[in-house]
Parts: structure tokens; sequence; C-alpha cells
């Protein structure tokens, strides 16, 4: 008998408020174009998005939608009492707790799109918890300052030191079955002990870029840090796009902290810069099943694209 507990194969989430509406609509499509099947939870401060008219409301439930005959959609307005970005392994719990037949549950950004067939995802988790390597921090020893700052402030739940981890990876993307799965009980654990601790829950505090703790981020490294006893399967930086090849997913991370539908090409190669992978890649999956621009602003902004490449080979900083 299928229930809804088993009905789904697999189970994305996401995160989004504010702007990230365009952002969500890029990831949902790209995952629609890469062949998922299962249901896909967005978890939302605010107003649901935009585009939700272009959505079937699946009959008798007021936060389920109908994406295509193979993904449904399911809408939760969230109040929590921590930033988005803390409140990540939470929701992958609790859409994991009510999806328990799923073969896998994973968590996006709402600044990714997905790139390669899903096909890949569905593998590479049987590997071990899918991770991906950040941006930055290329090497990040497994005796480096911050990771013994973290053994030190959470020294009741050291299970062992696991010497291969020098990685730094970024809390954007997680991807986990049912074997792999403790990382994000343990993560939900540590967070719990950071509150504890009295560090800053509520926002990101950059300030300080010598500091082991300035974000999400640096509670899910710590949690790596603390057990030699969990596997992982880890990309490098090429797993979200900050670097070659780029074919698993692609990540808008930007020091400026702007997003690909808040680029101003031109301006942006007028300054010297040049325009993201994820800036082009966006524009890919901005059409179907969701619209996000009409045909005419899409075609503009794409037009716009390559005329700032045209300045980035002629204008320089």
């Amino acid at each position: 008998m299928v229930t809804m507990e088993n009905k789904y194969k697999n189970v994305v989430t996401t995160l989004f408020e504010n702007h990230y509406e365009y952002g969500v609509a890029g990831l949902l499509n790209s995952l629609y174009q890469g062949g998922y099947e299962g249901i896909i939870c967005v978890g939302f401060k605010g107003k649901l998005p935009f585009w939700i008219n272009q959505l079937q409301q699946k009959p008798g439930s007021n936060h389920l939608y109908q994406f295509s005959e193979k993904i449904d959609i399911r809408f939760d307005e969230l109040s929590v009492d921590m930033h988005f970005g803390y409140f990540k392994p939470y929701y992958l719990r609790q859409m994991a707790l009510e999806y328990p037949g799923a073969h896998g549950w994973f968590y996006f950004d709402p600044d990714i799109v997905v790139l390669s067939k899903w096909s890949f995802y569905e593998n590479w988790i049987v590997s071990g918890a899918a991770l991906c390597q950040d941006s930055n921090f290329t090497l990040l020893h497994w005796n480096h300052p911050w990771r013994n700052k973290w053994r030190k402030d959470f020294e009741s739940l050291v299970k062992g030191i696991d010497k291969s981890l020098n990685f730094y990876i970024n809390s954007g993307f997680i991807g986990v079955n049912k074997s792999h799965f403790e990382l994000v009980e343990r993560w939900i654990e540590v967070n719990e002990q950071y509150k504890a601790l009295q560090y800053p829950i509520h926002f990101f505090d950059q300030s300080n870029t010598l500091s082991a703790y300035k974000g999400d981020q640096d509670v899910l490294n710590a949690t790596m840090t603390l057990r030699s006893d969990l596997v992982y399967s880890i990309l490098g930086k090429e797993g979200m796009a900050f670097d070659f090849p780029h074919a698993v997913m692609a990540h808008a991370v930007d020091g400026a902290g702007i997003k690909p539908w808040k680029r101003n090409y031109i301006k942006n190669a007028l300054l010297g810069n040049k325009s993201s992978v994820t800036d082009e890649r966006f524009l890919d999956f901005c059409s179907k099943p969701i619209e996000i621009y009409s045909k005419a602003e899409l075609n503009k902004k794409r037009r716009l694209l390559k005329i700032s490449k045209i300045l980035n080979r002629v204008w320089k900083k």
C-alpha cells in the first residue's frame, strides 16, 4: 500500500525568504530538467512566491502542489528562532520524519541550480554523506586552530579525530540516505550546544575572518571535526562550480553578495568584473516549467549578458 510516508523516492528541501523566491524557481526548474523524481519541500518566511499561481494545487491540501507527473512541491510557512542558515538540519530532519520511506534526503540553498542528471545524486549518497568543498579555505588541516577551538568548545561531543579531514565544507548542500543520516542528527546536536554557549544564531557574524565562528557553515564543519566514525563523500570546488569542470551544481556565491537575479550585467562589467558561472547558468532555468521572466525579459537579460562579455574583453579595472 502506497502511503504519504513512502510515496516519494527522494526528498529535496530548501529554505527562502524575500527575493530568494527567484532562486527557488531556478532550483526547481533545474531539478525538473535533471530528471528529479520525488517531493520538494520549501520552507519560507513571509509570502508565498510570486509564481505560485503557475502551479496546480493538489486536491484536499492547502500546501501541496503538483509540479509535474513525478514531482510534488509543498510549502511550509515557518516561524523559527534562528537564522534560516542554522535551521537547515532541523528542517531536513523534519521532512525525513514525515517521509521516512524515501531513498534519500537533500538540502539545497535557494541560490543553487542543479547541472547534472539527478541519477548522479542518487548514486552519490550511496558512498557517504554527499558534501562539497567551499570556495574558500582550500586547506583546513585536521589540526587547524579552528578545529581545535571546536574540539574544546564541544569537548563532550568529541568521538575521535579523523586525520584525513582536511577540507572546509560549504553548507549550501547536503545529501544523505538512511545509512548516513546520523550526520544530520549530530549537526543538530552541535547546533543546540552552540546556542547554549550563546554564540550568535540569529545572524552571521563575519566581522572577523579569523574567527572559528562566522555562520552555520562553521557549525557543520565543527560537527564533522568532532567525529571519526561518520562517512563522507566530498567533491572538490568543482562540485559547486567554484572551479572546473562545471557539471554537478552551480552555487551563486559572490563576495559582494549579489545573486544572479539581482545582477546588473553591464554595471558589473564596467566595474571590471566578469559574470559568474551561476549568473549564466541561472538563465538556463528561468523558463520552464516555472516562467520566472517573460520571453522578452529573458531575451533581454541574455543580450545584456553577451554585451557584458564583450565589455570584459576591452574594459579593465
